[in-house]
This record gives structure tokens, sequence and C-alpha cells, in this order.
């Protein structure tokens, strides 16, 4: 796999100035700027399906790559700050919840969604820890490695400048207990939340 993305290495130079600066509260030219956008936003404007990015590894790990070339190339933002994609499976925010044994189906066009299966406050109870290779936690494993094998056949040049291709860290998501909770139990958790708030 090839992937030409059109950036400048000054850019990236700028934005890790502004990284390092902002670490040590300090300031360069400006603050760095970010947002919080992933593969679901990007997918309409591509015309792609959403539910193709689950589709399997090898797709998943091609659309990410587009996604991340569109991102770089279109939002300006404090992205990169070197010539390296750092890629890794991206499962929405089902992670845990599909760990603790929740449905999660995979739609065309919406974001993924764990189908509660705690369906009164006593069933939280009888949650066990999870293995740790239990729902999405396995298949992120899974996908990682063979992610891994992927990137390292993956030629990937900035403004004609050889990069690489890397692997991000695992991750178990970014989202708290109480979310996943809402995630496993549903919106009547608020409803417990207020009648039964010891349990």
């Amino acid at each position: 796999l090839s992937l030409k993305v059109d950036y400048p290495l000054e850019q990236m130079r700028r934005t890790a100035a502004r990284q390092a600066a902002a670490a040590h509260r300090g300031y360069a030219d400006r603050v760095p700027v970010g947002f919080c956008i992933t593969p679901r936003i990007w997918t309409p404007v591509a015309g792609i399906p959403y539910g193709d990015l689950f589709r399997d590894v090898e797709t998943h790990y091609a659309l990410q790559l587009r996604y991340l070339k569109w991102r770089i190339e279109h939002v300006r933002e404090d992205f990169l700050a070197a010539p390296v994609l750092a890629i890794g499976p991206f499962f929405d925010n089902v992670l845990n919840a599909s760990a603790f044994g929740a449905e999660v189906p995979v739609p065309g066009n919406e974001t993924l969604r764990a189908l509660p299966v705690v369906h009164a406050p006593e069933d939280m109870a009888r949650l066990a820890m999870p293995a740790p290779d239990a729902g999405y936690w396995g298949k992120q494993v899974a996908w990682w490695h063979a992610m891994r094998d992927l990137a390292a056949d993956t030629e990937v040049s900035f403004d004609g400048v050889p990069g690489r291709v890397e692997m991000a860290p695992l991750s178990i998501g970014g989202e708290g207990p109480h979310i996943v909770a809402v995630d496993l139990a549903g919106a009547d958790f608020y409803l417990w939340q207020a009648d039964r708030p010891d349990e």
C-alpha cells in the first residue's frame, strides 16, 4: 500500500514547537489547536458507509489511512508533528460495553452503539470482570497485530519526503465508568441513580 500526503514538513515543525512549548506551559507562535475528530465524521464526506470501516481488518486499515490523509490535508489543526502516521484499531466508544457482554451491531451509517444487557439494578451485581480477550477487547488486540503487519508494508510520503506508519498503543478508550454503565443499562441507569442511589 502506498499513500502520498500533501502536507509540508515546515508545518510539522511548527506543530512540534507549539506542542513542546505547551507541554511546559510555554508559548510558541500560538497555542496548539486540536479537534476530537474521528472517522465517523469523515465517512459521509468520503461517501463511504460507516459500517464499511468494521468489515474486516484490511478494509479497516486502508480506510483509516484515507481518513488520516483527509484529516491532515483538510482540517487546520496541530495534529501532525512528524512524518509519522500513528494508527490503531478504532471501535468508537463501545470497547468496554462489548467486553462486558453488550451486543454491538454494526449499522450502515450510524455510530456503533451497545445494546443494553443490564435490565434491572440487580443485574449489575451479576456482571463479572471480563477476560482480556472478551468482546471488542479481543478483537482490538487481534486487529492491532494484523495492522502492524500491514503497516510494515505501507509506504507513506509527505510532500515527497518519506515517512512511516507506526502502531499507536492499545487503549480501552476514553469513556469513563458512568458512560459504560449507560451503555450497559440504557437510559434507565439515570432513573436507578435517583431511585436506588446506594446500589
